[in-house]
């Protein structure tokens, strides 16, 4: 053995530590220390390590062939090339935000079980836990209280003992699980998270840390959601693996430790696999926080929908037995949405077509609508099935709107870079709050704030807050406007409106951020009478909409000016170069609105102002039948564009 890792490569002090027992660092919640048992093959990149039936088997490469090394730094997910400064500088903030967003978002984790759970159902399909799918689906709703106990135990230090976590601890032993560590793409950052956990422990601080700061407890929360399903797969996994092997005459004991690492890798399948990494997702992540999740979810739902007869013959390729089933389910359900939707009184264009795009959109009475979202990537089958049918109802007008819709709705599921597929799609991570507010287009494509009609007037920004902005957005604006040489008729030289400074700090601080600016909203309705809408309620106003609310009506009405404005611009540009725009009005009958669009713009900024001074005066009647006029203008207006759009 010696002699053979001599002639690969390997030298003596190598060789020495090869065959050493090898250890790894853990820190240990009872004792509050790090503990150490040597694993230097871990860090020898020639040396792979698996699990085979239980046990850790090494596999060593040759040091002097470069076919070798490629292949050894491929399987150890650092086949790419060192990152130069750029991406060093950019990797960490990337992070940053993929944390804020995910890990650290209280509203994340059950957003993203909701799609966990129906995607679990589909990609169990063809895996041996195909027959009890949905029993993993109820099992995994069953586990979230365990697994969070256990988690929260281990951060205080405390032992927990219950079948659950013993099952969880037996999973992620197995790498079933995706955890701290794995957030790191790079081996040296894998490294210096490890040491910083270590110099935390040996200061006494880890604790208190993780006990008293608030993101403690969604991380945890959230990896409760995101690892129950994993272990209600891996257990059912198990049973049917070690059934197998008992069959085939291997013991009980012997069955048990062999099913451990086939079931583990059914768990991590079932759902995107975020630790599955490509050659070139080190350098990609380091600029696009989800474009790895993506990509993984993107390859696995390819698995559970086709097969092929021949590999490599695409002629060969066909729909799996589960891959008919979400097919014919899914054009089913897109059918029915715009003609449920219908049944209750709501128009399909009532609600945005964002949302429309990525969620069930289930009506529930009175203009009220749940939303549940939609499994990543199979969102495209009910999406074309729903455009077909609104646009058959439509009258089979418009045509091109249903088409760009439809386009955009399978861009949008395969789009590995996230949101729209825009200009902010190919915009890395870290950069794409600055340019969204450049635009003022969010990920959605919606505006992010109100803009004046007139460019040449410089309005103050905090005077066009819409009725969405929180409090402490208003009084931001309004102290930057002042700040930067404004008053209460000029813009100062930083002119923030409301909205946008809502936005930026949403992105800067992440799920926790938006929800408290969402919990100052609601309560600032408490004491002023004025009620924030639903969606505007923290944690619960991400699953539901309704259309007859003031926000909804004012959402549209303001997305109706933006396309107005974008008419006037072009009607205005148009007469300036004395060209013909008769066929232009005939072909676009909206553009002959925009002069309305204005006037109904002012009317609604005058009415704003006598509002705000009601509210000085503490009128909180007055202020309530102030918003139900501006809500009846901008109601009658949406209507009014809708009729000329429904010609």
């Amino acid at each position: 053995m010696i002699g053979a890792l001599a002639n690969f490569g390997f030298s003596g002090e190598e060789v020495s530590n090869l065959m050493a027992q090898p250890f790894e660092a853990v820190y240990s919640p009872t004792s509050g220390m790090v503990e150490y048992r040597a694993n230097k093959l871990l860090k020898t990149p020639y040396v792979v390590v698996t699990r085979i039936n239980g046990e850790e088997v090494y596999t060593f490469f040759n040091k002097q062939k470069e076919r070798a090394r490629r292949m050894a730094e491929q399987l150890h997910n650092m086949g790419t090339e060192p990152m130069d400064l750029f991406n060093r500088i950019m990797a960490p903030i990337t992070r940053f935000f993929a944390a804020i967003n995910t890990q650290y978002n209280p509203i994340w984790g059950t957003y993203n079980y909701l799609r966990d759970s129906q995607t679990a159902a589909i990609q169990a399909g063809g895996t041996v836990i195909e027959d009890v799918k949905m029993k993993v689906v109820k099992d995994g709703f069953k586990n979230l209280r365990g697994i969070y106990k256990m988690l929260r135990d281990e951060r205080k230090g405390k032992p927990n003992n219950s079948d659950v976590a013993k099952a969880f601890k037996e999973l992620r032993e197995e790498g079933g699980t995706t955890g701290f560590l794995d957030n790191f793409s790079r081996q040296e950052d894998r490294v210096k998270a490890l040491a910083d956990q270590i110099k935390l422990a040996q200061a006494g601080k880890i604790k208190k840390f993780a006990v008293n700061n608030i993101a403690g407890l969604v991380s945890d929360f959230n990896q409760s959601l995101e690892n129950s399903i994993r272990l209600a797969a891996y257990m059912e996994a198990k049973k049917k693996y070690v059934a197998q092997y008992m069959a085939e005459g291997m013991s009980k004991e012997a069955a048990e430790i062999r099913a451990k690492q086939p079931s583990a890798v059914v768990a991590k399948q079932i759902t995107v696999n975020f630790n599955q990494k490509g050659g070139l997702n080190a350098k990609i992540g380091s600029f696009y926080a989800f474009f790895n999740a993506a990509m993984q979810g993107l390859a696995a739902a390819g698995k559970a929908m086709f097969t092929w007869d021949k590999p490599g013959d695409f002629k060969s390729i066909r729909l799996t037995p589960m891959g008919k089933k979400v097919m014919i389910g899914g054009l089913m359900w897109g059918a029915m949405q715009p003609l449920l939707l219908m049944m209750f009184g709501i128009d399909p264009d009532d609600l945005e077509e964002y949302q429309k795009e990525r969620n069930f959109m289930i009506p529930i009475g009175d203009g009220k609508v749940f939303i549940f979202p939609m499994p990543f990537v199979f969102s495209m089958i009910p999406n074309t099935s729903r455009l077909m049918t609104e646009w058959f109802v439509n009258d089979m007008k418009d045509g091109g709107k249903y088409l760009t819709n439809f386009a955009s709705a399978m861009m949008n599921s395969f789009n590995p870079f996230g949101g729209q597929f825009d200009v902010l799609t190919f915009t890395p991570t870290p950069l794409k709050p600055i340019i969204a507010l450049d635009r003022n287009v969010d990920a959605f494509g919606r505006p992010i704030a109100k803009e004046a009609f007139n460019q040449s007037q410089q309005i103050p920004g905090y005077t066009m807050a819409r009725d969405s902005a929180s409090a402490f957005g208003k009084i931001i604006s309004e102290y930057v406007n002042y700040l930067s040489g404004g008053t209460k008729d000029v813009a100062g030289a930083l002119n923030w409106t409301p909205d946008q400074v809502d936005y930026f700090i949403g992105r800067l601080t992440g799920g926790i951020g938006r929800e408290a600016l969402k919990a100052t909203q609601v309560t600032e309705g408490l004491f002023t009478g004025e009620a924030a809408p639903f969606y505007k309620y923290p944690l619960i106003g991400r699953f539901g909409t309704d259309v007859n609310e003031g926000g909804a009506i004012s959402q549209k009405f303001y997305s109706n000016l933006t396309k107005l404005n974008a008419y006037e611009n072009t009607v205005k540009g148009m007469r300036e170069r004395k060209e013909p725009m008769t066929e232009y009005l005939n072909e676009n009958p909206l553009a002959r609105m925009y002069q309305q669009a204005n006037i109904v713009e002012r009317e609604i900024q005058k009415m704003r102002k006598t509002m705000k001074q009601l509210r000085e005066k503490d009128d909180k009647e007055g202020v309530k039948r102030m918003q139900e006029r501006i809500k009846e203008r901008m109601q009658k207006f949406n209507q009014r564009v809708k009729e000329i759009e429904d010609r």
